[in-house]
This record gives C-alpha cells, sequence and structure tokens, in this order.
C-alpha cells in the first residue's frame, strides 16, 4: 500500500506528504520505512497505469535487488580481494542467497542495504586512494541511506567507520615498517570521510522531517528489555550448519514445521545460515587471517557480528546498549547482515586459496 501510494502520487507529479488513509492520517514522506526518494521506488512510478501500480512491479524490483546483492559481492571480492572469477561467483551466489537477505525479503528496505553495500564497501576502500571513487562512494551511500532502514543504515556505517580505523592502522604501521613516513598521510583520512559527508548530505532530505516524526515514534522510549526482542540464542549458532533446526514459518506464523525456539518472527530474523561450503571456506580463509588484507578485519567482523547478535547472551551488546543510536533499536541477530556480508566474502576467498592449492599439487604430480 505504501507503494501504490508513493508511485501514483509521484506519477501525477505530486509529493504525497501526507497519508490520509493511515489512522485519521499521519505524514508519509518524513516516515523512513516509506523510502519516497530512494531512486527505485520513485522508478516504479513509471510502471503506473491508470492510477494504478501492480504488486508485481514490486516484487520485481526486489528479485532485481538479489541481482544485485550477487552481482555486487563478485565485483567486491573479486577486486578487493583479487580473486578468480569462479570464487568470486561463488561468494556472489552465496551472498545472494544467504539466509538473511532471503527469509528478509518480506523486509524489502533491508534487502535494499544489503544489496548495495558490497558497491558502497568497493567504492569507499577504493576511495582511500582517489578523489573520484570517494565521491562515487558517496553517492552509493546517499542512495543506500534512502533505502528506508535506519537499522542497517547504522549497521552498515559502523562497518565502513571500522574499516577505516583498520585501514588507518594498517597504513600507519606499514609506513613506519618501511620508513615511508612516520604515520598515514593526512588526505587518504579525508578521502575516508568524503563518502559519509556526501551520503549524509543525500539522506539529509529523508532524515530531517524524519527526525520531527520520530519524537512520537515508541523507539524514542525502548528500554533495554524491549531491545533484546530478535536476539540469537547460543542455539541458533547450530543453524550455521542446521538452518531448520527449529523449524520454519512463514510471515503469518503457519508452517508444516512450527517454529519451536521463540516467537514466529525469530524465524527470519535469526537465518543466519550462509550455506555449508560458503561457511567452511569462509572459516578457511580466517584462519591464516594474515596472510592477505582485509582477511583479518572480516574476520574479526564476522565475529563480532555474532557475538552482538547474541543479546544478553554475550556482554558485547550491552556495552554497545550504552552508545548513543545502538540503543534505538531491538532485534540485535540484524547486525548478522554484517556476518553475511563478511563471510561470504571470505568464502570466495577460501575458496579461491582452495584451487590455488590444488593447482599447486596437480603441478607437482
Amino acid at each position: 500500500p505504501f507503494r501504490t501510494l508513493a508511485a501514483t502520487s509521484l506519477a501525477e507529479g505530486v509529493i504525497p506528504h501526507w497519508d490520509p488513509y493511515v489512522f485519521a492520517g499521519m505524514p508519509f514522506t518524513a516516515d523512513i520505512q516509506v523510502a519516497f526518494w530512494y531512486p527505485f521506488n520513485m522508478a516504479q512510478s513509471l510502471f503506473v497505469s491508470d492510477g494504478y501500480l501492480s504488486p508485481v512491479v514490486m516484487e520485481w524490483f526486489i528479485l532485481l535487488h538479489y541481482a544485485i546483492a550477487g552481482f555486487g559481492m563478485y565485483w567486491f571480492s573479486k577486486k578487493i580481494f583479487e580473486i578468480d572469477d569462479w570464487s568470486a561467483i561463488f561468494a556472489g551466489i552465496a551472498y545472494a542467497f544467504s539466509g538473511y537477505i532471503v527469509a528478509q525479503a518480506i523486509h524489502q528496505m533491508i534487502v535494499y542495504h544489503i544489496a548495495l553495500f558490497p558497491f558502497v564497501a568497493y567504492f569507499f576502500i577504493r576511495g582511500f586512494d582517489s578523489w573520484k571513487h570517494a565521491i562515487i562512494a558517496g553517492l552509493l551511500l546517499g542512495m543506500m541511506y534512502l533505502a528506508g532502514h535506519p537499522q542497517s543504515t547504522l549497521y552498515f556505517t559502523f562497518f565502513l567507520a571500522l574499516l577505516a580505523v583498520y585501514e588507518i592502522v594498517y597504513r600507519a604501521r606499514h609506513n613506519t615498517r618501511t620508513g615511508e613516513s612516520n604515520g598515514i598521510e593526512f588526505w587518504p583520512i579525508v578521502r575516508m570521510a568524503i563518502p559519509v559527508i556526501i551520503g549524509l548530505g543525500i539522506f539529509a532530505i529523508q532524515f530531517l522531517p524524519s527526525q520531527e516524526l520520530a519524537g512520537l515514534s515508541r523507539r524514542d522510549t525502548i528500554t533495554y528489555a524491549n531491545s533484546l526482542d530478535g536476539s540469537l540464542s547460543w542455539g541458533h549458532i547450530l543453524t550455521l550448519v542446521l538452518p531448520r533446526l527449529f523449524g520454519l514459518t512463514n510471515g503469518a506464523g503457519d508452517a508444516q514445521v512450527p517454529y519451536w525456539n521463540g516467537t514466529y518472527y525469530l524465524s527470519w530474523e535469526t537465518a543466519i545460515y550462509i550455506g555449508v561450503f560458503p561457511l567452511f571456506f569462509a572459516i578457511m580463509a580466517a584462519l591464516p587471517a594474515g596472510k592477505k588484507k582485509y582477511v583479518s578485519f572480516f574476520a574479526g567482523m564476522a565475529l563480532l557480528a555474532i557475538l552482538f547478535a547474541l543479546g544478553d547472551h554475550f556482554f558485547i551488546y550491552r556495552l554497545f546498549f550504552m552508545l548513543p543510536l545502538f540503543n534505538k533499536f531491538r532485534t540485535p541477530a540484524r547486525m548478522m547482515m554484517l556476518f553475511s556480508f563478511a563471510s561470504c566474502a571470505l568464502a570466495g576467498v577460501g575458496l579461491a586459496d582452495a584451487l590455488k592449492f590444488t593447482e599447486k599439487k596437480w603441478a607437482d604430480t
């Protein structure tokens, strides 16, 4: 219904600031989850016919983002980790069809964030040494911010922030070791900030009105106990290899094998399965973490995501809840979107290493 009101209004040249159909009326474009300004959502107005938007159009746009996710991971792992095409394809397939992004098809905003992030991360890393790439990263980041899910926005920005810190430390140690300088140069740090500055500038068209509306939201007074809803349990770790261990469900809470490890919606919030083979190769890549740049960082982020997602079952989440913004959201298991990104990228690296080892063994014999 939101997509219909947004697309049909835009097709008539009207920005729908007000939604007359919910309650006695309420703000519409100010609701961040409407994601009115997200370019792919705005493009749906091109498919309005006789004042009507077919739901099939929205479905195809969601499916398009699964293709974007797969190609994005292929591109990212191939270019950043410099692996072969087949290993990069393997990483892309693992990411596009990982349990978390598939299960979140009912939350298109989350799917859109997950799909765009490999491209954001690629240009963000390339932007350390290139103004052009830093600017492109900012444009893509702003577009991702407009996709309409604040929690994903926070978590992926957090990933980029830690990635920048890792890069600063890595370069400082490298420059000191090689005698090139006493630390990191000034301009790479500036270029690290450029994407976030541009991204937030683009996001302002949505963020500013949403901030006024946010004061009326129940999230403004969320408690620590409320925020724990949607945490992983230690038993959920087993679903990395046994995805249906606790059953499954659909959006209505009905299924042939009812979900029994908590409320029914945990079945999609804790869908952390990425595939047995991707998980195996990700672990193989992470074990000798020191041999390739970014591998140790990605392995650390995958582990941090799991520990955070455990909520009150581990102390990490409580520490984060003391920080601004992190105390505004529930469902700690959503941090597993970072696990999916990091581990699927590592899966490509692990497979590439295995293929090189196999080729070497064949060559030796």
